[in-house]
C-alpha cells in the first residue's frame, strides 16, 4: 500500500480517537472548537459597476437596466436579488454572518415613493357624512368636521400598516351648516387675544397638527408633565370633540386666574419642578396670567414660580420652565389659546351649501393614526380644471412630464437651483385610474423628472435558508462615555416615571441618587457607564424600595426592572424602528453589570411597531 494513503489513514484515526477521547472526558468541547473555527463574517460592502452587470443577469427583463443606470429602481428590488448576488460572492462563510451593503436607488422609486405608487383612494360615502353629522341632510363637511376624516379612514382600514398612503375625495363647504329644529356647533377658535374668564384650550403647533395641554400619560397620577396626541385645527378652528378632553375653564382669582380642567382638578405648581399638579384649588400655585407674544402665540405663566408653560419637542411633553432655560433653545415651543365661539341661532334656518367642492387630501398611517401627509403635493380637483382637463387625472394624452413642470413653476414661483418637488397626482391608464407620484428637480430656471440615484444601506444577514435582508441593531454599551447618553436616558426615565410617579420630589429620597446619574430601580449608571446589581447598594440607596426583601430577591426585581425600562429607553432613543413584513426586527443590547466583579450581559428586544419593542423572553443572561 501506499506509505502516503497508510499515514492519511492513520491520521483520520487519530482524529476519530481524539474526538471520542474528548466527547468523554471533556463533554462539550468539540462544539466548542468547531464554533471556533466557523467562517462568520461581519463587514461592510459598496457595490462596484461589475457588481451591478452581475446582478442584471440575474433577473433579465426585471433589471435590464440596472448595468447602465448603476441603481435600483426601488428598495424592494434590491431586497430581491442582492441576497443572490452575496451567496455567489460569500459562498464560504457561515449562518449568522451579517454585511452592510451599500447601493444605489433612483430618487422617486425609494420605498417612500414605491409605497406612495401604491396610494389606495377612498370617496367619503353618504353613510360617512351621517356619521360625521348624525342627520342625513349635510353631505359634505367643513372646517369643524374635517378631522373626522381620520376616524373614517380608521374603520375603513383596520389594519392598516405605519407607512401606508389612502387618497380621499369629498365635498366640502367653508361654511358651517345650520340644520332646521337643530343648533350650528360650538368650536374652539385660535385668537390673538385673551379676554379674560371663559373657556379655552391651550395648545402647541407641532408639525401639521396641534398638542392640547392639560392630561398626564398616567391620569391616575397627581403629579407630571403633560402629553396629548395631535388633533386637527383645520382653518385654527377645533370641533366640540376634539377639544372635550383638554378645555380649560379660566376664572379670575386675585392674583391672576386659574385652570381648571374638565374633571374639575385645578392646575398648579409646587416645589422646585418645572411639572404640574393636580387636585382641589391650592392656597398657593394655582394663579396663572396670559399674556400675548408675537405671531398670536402666548406666555402662560404661574405666578407663584415666574415660570412659563411650554412644548419640548425633545421630550414630546409640557413643561413649566423658567426663561434661563427655555431662551434661545428650538425644542421650547409656544403655545396658542382657542376660545369657545357659540353660534347665533337665531332662527334655527336651514344653512344649505350652494355648491359644495371636491377636496382631494392625502392621508398617510404613522402606526396610531390617519393624517393628512406633505409627503407629496396632491394635485386637487381646480389643479387639474387649470389644466385644461376634462377630467381630473392625468394621462397618455394629458402627459405629467408636459403638465407637472408647469404646475410646479406656477405653485413654487421662487424655487431656488437644487429644490425638489414630490408630486402625487390621478393617472388614467385606459382602463383604470390610480395615483401615481413623480420627483421633480428645479435645476438652470426650470423643472424636470429627477432621475438621479441616491446611497441605500441595508444589512443581510446569513440564516438557515440562505441571505436575507434583516435591519436587526446590536447596542454594545462599553464601560466609558460612549455609554453615556444611553445610561442617562434609563435613568431620567426612573426619575421621572418612578420615584416622581410615587410623589418624591427629592432625588437621592428614592431610587434615584442625589447626583441624578445613576438609580437603584435598574441599577443603571450613567457616572460608571454600567449596571450595579450590587444589592446591599440598591438597599442602602432606597430601604423602602426593597423591604423584607433577600439579596437574591433584590437582584431578580432589579431584573425585572430593567426588562420594563429598556424598552423606553429603545422606544425614546429609536423612534423611527418599525417592523418589516416576513422579518424579526431586534434590538440586542450588550451590557455590563458590576457584582463586585464585571460581567458581560444581554439582552433582546422586538421590534413590534413603530418605536415600540417587546422583551424577547429569556434573552436576559450573561455572556461568558
Amino acid at each position: 500500500m501506499n506509505k502516503n494513503i497508510i499515514k492519511a489513514l492513520a491520521g483520520v484515526a487519530v482524529m476519530l480517537s481524539a474526538c471520542d477521547y474528548n466527547e468523554d472526558n471533556f463533554e462539550g468541547l468539540d462544539e466548542l472548537v468547531n464554533e471556533a473555527h466557523k467562517n462568520i463574517v461581519s463587514e461592510n460592502y459598496t457595490l462596484t459597476a461589475d457588481d451591478y452587470t452581475a446582478i442584471a443577469k440575474y433577473s433579465k427583463d426585471e433589471l435590464g437596466k440596472l448595468a447602465s443606470s448603476q441603481a435600483f429602481d426601488n428598495a424592494d428590488l434590491a431586497k430581491k436579488y442582492i441576497p443572490t448576488f452575496l451567496s455567489s460572492k460569500y459562498y464560504t462563510v457561515d449562518i449568522k454572518s451579517a454585511v452592510n451593503v451599500t447601493f444605489n436607488v433612483l430618487k422617486g422609486t425609494t420605498d417612500t415613493y414605491t409605497q406612495l405608487n401604491k396610494t389606495a383612494s377612498y370617496t367619503v360615502s353618504a353613510d360617512d357624512y351621517v356619521s360625521v353629522w348624525g342627520n342625513e341632510k349635510v353631505k359634505y363637511l367643513t372646517p369643524a368636521t374635517t378631522g373626522n376624516v381620520a376616524g373614517v379612514l380608521s374603520k375603513v382600514y383596520p389594519n392598516a400598516v405605519a407607512g401606508e398612503y389612502v387618497a380621499v375625495t369629498y365635498k366640502y363647504d367653508a361654511n358651517e351648516p345650520v340644520v332646521a329644529g337643530e343648533a350650528a356647533p360650538a368650536t374652539y377658535v385660535i385668537t390673538d387675544k385673551f379676554e379674560g374668564e371663559g373657556k379655552y384650550v391651550i395648545a402647541a403647533k407641532v408639525g401639521d397638527g396641534y398638542i392640547p395641554y392639560g392630561l398626564l400619560k398616567d391620569e391616575s397620577k397627581t403629579y407630571g408633565y403633560f402629553v396629548g396626541d395631535a388633533i386637527s385645527a383645520a382653518n385654527g378652528t377645533i370641533s366640540l370633540a376634539d377639544a372635550e378632553s383638554y378645555v380649560m375653564t379660566v376664572a379670575k382669582t386675585a392674583n391672576g386666574y386659574s385652570l381648571q380642567r374638565p374633571d374639575g382638578k385645578f392646575i398648579y405648581m409646587a416645589g422646585n419642578y418645572d411639572s404640574f399638579n393636580l387636585g382641589d384649588y391650592p392656597e398657593e400655585g394655582g394663579d396663572w396670567t396670559f399674556t400675548a407674544i408675537s405671531d398670536g402665540m402666548f406666555n402662560v405663566v404661574n405666578v407663584l414660580k415666574s415660570k412659563c408653560v411650554k412644548y419640548d419637542t425633545g421630550y414630546n411633553s409640557y413643561g413649566c420652565y423658567a426663561s434661563t432655560k427655555y431662551e434661545g433653545k428650538d425644542n421650547y415651543i409656544d403655545v396658542n389659546i382657542f376660545k369657545l365661539v357659540e353660534p347665533d341661532n337665531a332662527g334655527n334656518q336651514d344653512v344649505i351649501a350652494t355648491a359644495p367642492e371636491t377636496v382631494f387630501a392625502l392621508y398617510k398611517f404613522d402606526g396610531k393614526k390617519w393624517a393628512v401627509t406633505t409627503d407629496a403635493s396632491f394635485l386637487s380637483a381646480a389643479d387639474y380644471k387649470a389644466m385644461g382637463q376634462k377630467y381630473t387625472n392625468l394621462s397618455e394624452t394629458a402627459s405629467p412630464a408636459v403638465y407637472l413642470p408647469n404646475y410646479l413653476s406656477a405653485a413654487f414661483p421662487y424655487a431656488l437651483e437644487g429644490d425638489e418637488k414630490t408630486v402625487a397626482y390621478y393617472y388614467y391608464n385606459g382602463k383604470t385610474t390610480s395615483v401615481r407620484a413623480d420627483l421633480f428637480t428645479f435645476s438652470e430656471g426650470k423643472w424636470s423628472a429627477s432621475a438621479k440615484s441616491e446611497v441605500t444601506t441595508m444589512q443581510y444577514v446569513k440564516n438557515s435558508k440562505g441571505w436575507a435582508y434583516d435591519p436587526s441593531v446590536v447596542i454594545t454599551l462599553p464601560k466609558s462615555s460612549a455609554s453615556t447618553a444611553f445610561y442617562q436616558t434609563a435613568t431620567d426615565w426612573v426619575w421621572e416615571n418612578v420615584d416622581q410617579a410615587m410623589g418624591i420630589t427629592v432625588a437621592g429620597q428614592g431610587y434615584m441618587t442625589s447626583y441624578k446619574n445613576n438609580e437603584y430601580y435598574t441599577g443603571s449608571s450613567a457616572y460608571q457607564n454600567n449596571v450595579d446589581w450590587r444589592a446591599g447598594s440598591a438597599r442602602a440607596q432606597y430601604p423602602a424600595g426593597y423591604d423584607g426583601m433577600s439579596d437574591t430577591e433584590i437582584v431578580e426585581q432589579m431584573k425585572k426592572n430593567l426588562i420594563e425600562v429598556y424598552a423606553h429607553v429603545l422606544a425614546k432613543l429609536y423612534p423611527e424602528a418599525n417592523v418589516v413584513e416576513g422579518i424579526d426586527v431586534t434590538y440586542t443590547i450588550n451590557f455590563i453589570v458590576y457584582t463586585g466583579s464585571n460581567a458581560d450581559y444581554q439582552i433582546i428586544y422586538k421590534v413590534v411597531g413603530k418605536g415600540q419593542f417587546e422583551y424577547v423572553e429569556g434573552s436576559l443572561q450573561e455572556v461568558k
